[in-house]
This record gives structure tokens, C-alpha cells and sequence, in this order.
């Protein structure tokens, strides 16, 4: 949101065009009209000249006054005489004075290429004329008004007591910024936008500010931005490296030097140049001091008076991830957007030409740009060492994709001849961050060298206090407890090297740092961590909960970026296998089958390598990776690893042990699902005598049979025979289980629809309901099964006419399939589908009754 300037007056806008562009002016003030109602612009054009005044005179006068100056820029514009040898030319010498602001917006199409502003941003962005936009017009203005806005928050308005009198020398101006502004500055707008916002008077924010991060993140580079691009809001600029104690003091008295104060001498003792110093931040305004790489905190304590001046502004920029009461507000620098990130990589490669959009390079090189923004985690300083090894090689982007994927510790290392603002690489970036770690808190050294090899997005905080005797002699005590675990952290958070969820559950890093951290190690360091990541997921895994998505989400991420690192370090052992099929397991439960396959397949190859391809693990891992293509309808490739699983377990276990019901069960639904019932039906048959010989009639796997034999009887309307097997398999889960467990809710379920089939409507009814009471209760009113419950008792409901009822519980079971598995998914569709064709039946209804 735009501010008025800190003086509080409106920023004069004047518009130079020709009259032929006269409607084209009168959009644009439409569309500007919100920021003139709220005093934020005030505009003028030469219609406003009364009659009888001196119309070149009052053009001279509004114009010389106007601190944003617009050009129209058509055929017309650049045509006239008067806007181009006059308005033009004194509109780009103020500019150049730092007096007014010029943006070019091109209204109609005209070669403008040559013109004296062909240095500027011309709006819109992407050079296409608001006459010829593919947009709606209201659109192009639109984008180009956003564009405007972010230029008048940077206009400032001065004071009334600065203007100088006529004759009169302007007052004195310090801007005592030691590095240049960098020309390939890209993106960050909305948090130089905020920092300026909340720097203006009479908002709620104190005036004191930080912004903070991972080394290499951009920090000091917005801040350079910053004070550049608001420097005429300000006086006095000052500039500190507040790095160590040293460097401050030394700063401070070069401030005071700059202020003609008392200096540190030998009869001038440094306090006095201090208080000195207080006092004349306390008097004066229109300040501005950065306080740049203020990663120790405590160096600042000393200076606390001076800090707690309130009559200027302070930006402190810091790796420290909390500043305590020492800031009142804290920005974080998160990478760059990609989008951005791409952009700065082709501008500071020399591709592009800095004032170059993203739209302008071809495909391909966006294409390669954004790979390499993507493997570099869009980190500024990174893109920068890779911006300068492409420029100085002449290497092609893809080329350097290569070089990356063979060579990235060399990269990383590298820094380029030609280092704006920060000359070290990003390796040395950081090394000493993780020295300063090490010596303060080996056990959050540690901790950072456990989550280099984890999937860095969200890394669960449980899984160190659950795996904590697998994390290794140091760490391992202070995992002991969540408070000494919560101090190791705090040591990482102080460099910004780890980021903390808001809910305190789970950590993020830069893919960077991890990358770093790992070429520290040698290669057997590296596997006794990767192993210890191993032993840490795989006893967390076990103690998670299947039935809640939420616990195995963050762990199915891990098992994932496992499955990555077996490949680059060749880590095969049962325990891999183990996580893998855990985590295929919590995907295959909630339907994303597509995520789940290559788990299972890899699951699957270790087994047979480290278990021998007739163990009956690697018959569970074939039924598993079997099921899942028999969800996808894909049945022959499903078959033959059923008949492989079933061929496994009779051998090495007997034909009839409960592992082989388990496999025949198997095949017998593959079968049946394509329709072979006379092939399924001797199989379920065997399956059942396997489980009520070795189990016990009343057992509930036994029950689990009786439910398949009878829905294969049900398929064929075989209703007779199926209906004792469904009544018996609910008698055994209630008497075994509980009426209330969730295998009695789908026996339940199994017998309504029984009933539905048969048009026995009431008695399916009480079922339907008594099945949904239990999912609600015992799986939660979110849970799939829920909205398995919800859809029957619907369709129910459906089946009689009585689509009023319907309506709600259909609505409600899209809903959460809509959460669970995505609106894509499949069985959402078909939900949808439900819910839709109900909503016609009852909109068909009310027009009956209208007719």
C-alpha cells in the first residue's frame, strides 16, 4: 500500500502527451484516481490552463514543480515539436538532477527506439502498446498503474524548511555508502516496499528494523538497493560494518568525523565522541544508518543509547533469525522467486542487458535458467558466482548444468574476478558460520551434519528425540530432551543456518548448505551419517500412526529424498527396503499410487538382492507393488507378481499357512475384478478353509474372507449365498473387535449395500448410518473412509429420490476427498460427479414446482 511521501504532501504528477492521445491521458487518470482521492498524487496537464493565462508559462511552471513526469508516447507525441524539444528535453535534465521522476508509457505503436529516453523502463513492461494489448485495455492499464505505484512509493516530497530560498545554498547531504549500487539488482520489491512503508511517519512500527538470513541470501545487497533507491528521503546516510566490536566503534567515529563532532583524542575520551554522537541522532532528522553483517547481536548492547534514538531510521541486516527487543520488526530473505532469480542470472551473465525482461530471452535459455535457479536453490550470491563463470568462460547455460552436476564443490568455490559487494564464494561464506557453530555447540554441529542428508524442506523435530540413540555419541544426550535440543537449534538459528516452522515442528535448510556440508566430510563420514539417517528413520517410522496422513506426510518426503541418495551413495541394506515400503504403505492408504511405485520398486529390487528373490519379504514386497498397479487397473502386469507371491509363500512356508491365504485372497480379487469369477471363486474358497483350520472360525482374518467370498457372490446376484457370509463376517468383527472398530464399520457397509441392491432400502438405511457413526468417531470426520460411509448412505438416498438429504453428505465427502487426495484424483472426480448430478435433480425439481 502506498504511503504519502514523508513530508505528508501528494506527489505531483505531469503528464506530457500530444492531444491526439487525449483519451488515452483521461484513462490513465481513471485509473489513478484511488492514489488522488487519498492525496497520495496530484495531477496536471495543460488542459488545466484557465483561459487568458500564459499557457507556456504555467506548462514551465507545473512542469518544473512535478516530481513524476509521464510521456505518452505515440507517433503524435513524438512528432510535436513542444513535447519533444521542450517537455521532453527539461523533463530528462530534471531527471537527471535527481529532481523528477520519468516513465515513458507507450499508448500506440511507434518506433521510439532512437528517442532520448531509450535509456528508461517504458511501461508496459513487455513493450506492447496499450492500443494493441491482447488485454482488455482496463488490463494493460491496470499492470502499467502497479508499475507506477512502486515508483511513487520511492518519490519523496521535501520538507517545506528544505526548500531553500532563492540564492540560498542547499542544506548539506551525507550519503556515506561505501559500495556502489549494483546494477543487476533484481526483485525484492515487496520487502523494499515494506521496508519503507514502515519506515514513514505515523505508522505503527517503531524505527528500527532488520532484515535477516542465511549468508549469501541478498541481505546486504537490499540494503545497498535501499539506500539508493530511497536516498532522497533522507539527509544523512550512514553506512557501519557492525561485524565486530572494532569495526563498529571505528564506524561510529567516522560517522561523528562526517558530523564535524568531538573525535577520540588525547585528552577527548571516546565516551564524549559517543555522547556526542546520541545527542545529535536525539536532535536531528531525516537519518538513516545501516548497520550491515550485525550477526553478534551482543556487539550491539553497548551501543543501545545511540540505537534507541527516535528521530531516524535504522536497518540492521544479520544472519541472527531473532533480534529480541532490539528490532521491531524482523524481515526474513527467503530465496529468490524463480522467476527473478532467472532474470538476475542471464542480466549478471551478460545475456540479457540490465534493464531486460525475462520475456525477452527465448525459451530455451528461460528453460536453462531455471534449471540452474532450481539446483542453486535460488540463492543470490550463488547465481552470482554462476553468472560470473558463465560470463567469463562464455559457457552456455546448459553446460554449466553439467559442470554442476560433476564439479559443484569446485563451483561453489569460485567466486569470479569481478565480485560486486561480496567477494567471498559461498563456501566460504558459511565455513566460518559452521566454525563459530562447532566451537560454541558441538552438538548442533552435529545436528547440521545429520540434516545435510535429509530431505530439507520440512524436517521433522521428533524424529531426533525418537532416533536419538542412533544420532551418535554427542548428539545423542543432548536429543535427550526437547530444552537442551531446542538449545542446539538456537545455536543454527543464530546464522540463519536452519529455519524454524511457525509451529515449532519441524526445521528447514538451504539445499546449498547441505551441499556445503557434505564436501566437507570424506566419503566415509558421509556414510556413517547416511547410515545414522537410516537407523532414525526407520524406528521413527514404526512408531507413527498409518491412520493419520498429517504424522507420515513429512517421513513419505524423507523416504523419497532416500530413494535419491541410495542412488548417488549406493546404499543397499533391508532396512532401505523396510523404509521404502513403509512409506509406499502410507501413499498407497491414501491413493497416490503414481508416488507410491517407485518406493515399491525399489522396495521390491533390494529385496531380491539382499533377501534372495524366494524370501518372504520380497513376497510381501511383490504383492505390495502388485496391488498397486491391479488400483490402476493395469492387471497384467499385476497377475504375474501375484502368482509369484503366492508361489513364494507355498514353497517356503507351506500351502497352508496363513501367508498363503493372504496371497490367494490376492488373486482371487485380481480376478474377480476382471470378471473371472469362476477362476476367483476356488481361491477365495481355499483361502477361507486356510484361515478358519489355522486361525479359528471366529478369527478376524477369517472374517475378512467371508466379506470377499460374499461380495464375489453378491458381483454374480447371488444374493442368497452371499448375505449369511456378510452377516457372519459382522457377528465375528463385533464379537472379536468391537462394534465400534472400523473392520465392523465395513461389514456394515458390505451387508447395506447387500440390501441396497435387493431394493431393501430400510434395512440398509440403519447400516449406512451405524457405518458412518464409527468412521466419524474412530477415524475422524476427515478421514477417506469417512467419506466412503458418507457417499453409500448418499447414494442410498439417491436410489429412493430423496436428493434433499443426499445433497449434504455428497457435498461433504467431495470435500474431503478434495483435502485428501487433490481435485485431480480420480475417486475426487467421481465424488464430484455425485455431488453435481444431485444438484440437477434438486434444480430440476424446483423448476417443476416453478412451473
Amino acid at each position: 500500500m502506498e504511503q504519502p511521501s514523508l513530508s505528508g504532501k501528494a506527489i505531483k504528477v505531469f503528464y506530457s502527451y500530444a492531444h491526439e492521445d487525449e483519451a488515452f491521458r483521461k484513462d490513465l487518470e481513471k485509473h489513478l484516481s484511488t492514489l488522488r482521492r487519498r492525496g497520495v498524487i496530484s495531477e496536471w496537464h495543460d488542459r488545466k490552463v484557465v483561459a487568458g493565462a500564459n499557457w507556456e508559462q504555467e506548462i514551465d511552471q507545473n512542469l518544473s514543480a512535478a516530481h513524476l513526469i509521464l510521456f505518452l508516447v505515440s507517433a503524435d507525441f513524438l512528432d510535436s515539436d513542444y513535447c519533444y524539444g521542450k517537455e521532453m528535453k527539461q523533463a530528462l535534465e530534471q531527471q537527471t538532477r535527481g529532481k523528477s521522476r520519468v516513465v515513458p508509457i507507450l499508448v500506440r505503436s511507434v518506433s521510439w527506439e532512437d528517442a532520448p529516453f531509450n535509456h528508461l523502463q517504458v511501461l508496459p513492461r513487455d513493450g506492447v502498446p496499450i492500443q494493441s494489448s491482447t488485454w482488455l485495455k482496463d488490463e494493460a492499464w491496470t499492470q502499467v498503474v502497479k508499475e507506477l505505484r512502486k515508483v511513487i512509493a520511492e518519490i519523496h516530497v521535501p520538507e517545506p524548511e528544505e526548500q531553500p530560498a532563492a540564492g540560498q545554498p542547499q542544506p548539506s547531504r551525507i550519503f556515506d555508502v561505501p559500495h556502489p549500487r549494483n546494477p543487476f539488482f533484481t526483485g525484492r520489491e515487496e520487502i523494499l516496499q515494506q521496508l519503507h512503508i514502515s519506515f514513514a511517519p505515523g505508522h505503527s512500527m517503531a524505527l528500527t528494523q532488520s532484515i535477516g538470513g542465511l549468508g549469501g541470501i541478498g541481505k546486504t545487497q537490499i540494503a545497498i538497493e535501499y539506500a539508493y533507491r530511497y536516498q532522497q528521503h533522507y539527509r544523512y546516510v550512514f553506512w557501519i560494518n557492525a561485524d565486530t566490536s572494532e569495526s563498529l566503534q571505528t564506524g561510529f567515529v567516522n560517522i561523528a568525523s562526517l558530523l564535524h563532532l568531538p573525535l577520540p583524542a588525547k585528552d577527548i575520551d571516546i565516551t564524549v565522541t559517543m555522547n556526542a554522537l546520541r545527542e545529535w541522532f536525539r536532535d536531528n532528522e531525516h537519518w538513516l544508518l545501516i548497520l550491515d553483517n550485525a550477526d553478534d547481536l551482543d556487539l550491539l548492547n553497548a551501543y543501545q543509547m545511540l540505537l534507541h534514538a527516535n528521530k531516524g531510521h535504522i536497518l540492521i541486516t544479520t544472519r541472527a533469525a531473532a533480534t529480541g527487543g532490539l528490532t521491531a520488526r524482523t524481515t526474513s530473505i527467503e530465496p529468490m522467486a524463480k522467476e527473478d532469480a532467472a532474470l538476475l542470472l542471464l542480466r549478471r551473465a551478460k545475456v540479457l542487458t540490465p534493464e531486460a525482461t525475462l520475456e525477452q530471452a527465448s525459451e530455451k535459455m528461460r528453460k536453462d535458467a531455471e534449471v540452474i535457479v532450481a539446483i542453486l536453490d535460488g540463492l543470490p550470491l550463488a547465481l552470482d558466482q554462476a553468472s560470473a563463470y558463465l560470463e567469463e568462460t562464455g559457457s552456455s547455460l546448459a553446460n554449466y548444468v553439467s559442470f554442476y552436476q560433476q564439479r559443484h564443490s569446485e563451483l561453489l568455490n569460485e567466486r569470479g574476478r569481478f565480485a560486486l559487494g561480496h567477494p567471498q564464494p559461498v563456501a566460504a561464506t558459511w565455513s566460518l558460520s559452521f566454525q563459530v557453530v562447532e566451537q560454541a555447540n558441538p552438538a548442533a554441529a552435529e545436528l547440521l551434519r545429520f540434516c545435510a542428508f535429509l530431505q530439507p524442506d520440512a524436517i521433522p523435530i521428533d524424529m531426533f528425540i525418537v532416533g536419538r540413540y542412533e544420532l551418535g555419541s554427542v548428539l545423542e544426550p543432548v536429543a535427550d530432551n526437547l530444552f537442551t535440543l531446542d538449545r542446539a537449534i538456537g545455536e543454527l538459528l543464530k546464522f540463519s543456518l536452519v529455519k524454524r516452522s511457525l509451529d515449532r515442528q519441524s526445521l528447514q535448510l538451504h539445499r546449498l548448505v547441505q551441499a556445503v556440508l557434505r564436501d566437507t566430510m570424506d566419503m566415509q563420514a558421509q556414510k556413517i551419517w547416511m547410515e545414522r539417517v537410516i537407523q532414525v528413520l526407520l524406528k521413527t517410522c514404526y512408531q507413527l500412526e498409518p491412520k493419520i496422513w498429517e504424522q507420515c506426510q513429512p517421513y513419505v518426503l524423507q523416504a523419497q529424498h532416500l530413494l535419491l541418495l541410495t542412488d548417488e551413495y549406493n546404499f543397499i541394506s533391508s532396512d532401505v527396503a523396510s523404509i521404502f515400503t513403509l512409506a509406499g504403505n502410507w501413499l498407497a492408504k491414501y491413493f497416490f499410487y503414481v508416488e507410491a511405485e517407485p518406493l515399491f520398486e525399489r522396495a521390491l529390487r533390494i529385496r531380491e538382492q539382499v533377501q534372495g528373490p524366494e524370501h518372504p519379504s520380497t513376497a510381501t514386497n511383490l504383492s505390495n507393488l502388485a496391488f498397486l498397479y491391479e488400483e490402476q487397473g493395469r492387471y497384467a502386469e499385476a497377475e504375474p507378481l501375484f502368482e509369484r507371491a503366492l508361489r513364494i509363500s507355498e514353497q517356503g512356508r507351506g500351502p497352508e499357512h496363513p501367508s498363503t491365504a493372504i496371497n490367494l485372497n490376492n488373486l482371487a480379487i485380481l480376478y474377480e475384478e476382471q470378471g473371472r469369477y469362476a477362476e476367483a471363486e476356488p481361491l477365495f474358497e481355499r483361502a477361507l478353509r486356510i484361515r478358519e483350520q489355522v486361525l479359528g472360525p471366529e478369527h478376524p482374518s477369517t472374517a475378512t474372507n467371508l466379506n470377499n467370498l460374499g461380495l464375489l457372490y453378491k458381483i454374480q446376484g447371488r444374493y442368497a449365498e452371499a448375505e449369511p457370509l456378510y452377516e457372519r463376517a459382522l457377528r465375528i468383527s463385533e464379537q472379536v473387535q468391537g462394534s465400534e472398530h472400523p473392520d465392523t464399520a465395513t461389514s456394515l457397509n458390505n451387508l447395506a449395500i447387500l440390501y441396497e441392491e435387493q431394493g431393501r432400502y430400510a434395512e440398509a438405511e440403519p447400516l449406512y448410518e451405524r457405518a458412518l457413526r464409527i468412521s466419524e468417531q474412530v477415524q475422524g470426520p476427515e478421514h477417506p473412509s469417512t467419506a466412503t460411509s458418507l457417499s453409500n448412505l448418499a447414494l442410498l438416498y439417491k436410489d429412493q429420490g430423496r436428493y434433499a438429504e443426499a445433497e449434504p453428505l455428497f457435498e461433504r465427502a467431495l470435500r474431503i476427498r478434495e483435502q485428501v487426495l487433490g481435485p485431480e484424483h480420480p475417486k475426487t472426480k467421481t465424488a464430484k460427479g455425485h455431488y453435481l448430478s444431485v444438484k440437477r435433480k434438486l434444480s430440476e425439481g424446483d423448476q417443476c414446482a416453478d412451473n
